[in-house]
């Protein structure tokens, strides 16, 4: 007998392998959206991250510790712990004083902010060196 045709059984291969490729091309084309998500994601976190450094660091730490708000589509707070406060090294007229009197008081601090975003957090810090100067300390330059 000449059959010019598929069996049934062939044509059973035959799908068998197209549901394949379709099923592991619909995984890598979700593959592919998540990670440009996350792509987009933690571009937009580094911006908000860098501008909220930035914003933070001009803040006067000492009147304003904490905060929150909104940044570029995130949440964010903040809180920042002073580690220590000293003055300037100035050598005294009489040598034997010694001691950091000098004109600026400079203070390290701590920050700790989070970013959020639906559900998604993250948590950073960094250390920031403000100074204020004193003029009752002057001691004429």
């Amino acid at each position: 007998m000449n059959c010019k045709g598929f069996t049934l059984l062939e044509v059973i291969v035959a799908l068998v392998v197209l549901v394949a490729a379709v099923i592991s091309f619909g995984a890598a084309y979700n593959m592919y959206v998540n990670a440009q998500y996350k792509q987009e994601l933690y571009q937009d976190v580094y911006i908000a991250a860098i501008s909220l450094k930035n914003l933070i660091e001009v803040k006067k730490l000492i009147d304003e510790p904490e905060g929150s708000g909104e940044l570029n589509g995130f949440s964010y707070s903040y809180s920042s712990k002073q580690i220590k406060t000293a003055h300037n090294y100035v050598y005294p007229d009489p040598p034997n004083l010694g001691g950091n009197f000098g004109p600026f008081e400079l203070t390290l601090y701590e920050v700790d902010f989070n970013l959020s975003k639906d559900r998604w957090k993250r948590e950073f810090s960094f250390y920031v060196t403000q100074f204020k100067g004193n003029p009752a300390l002057h001691i004429g330059f």
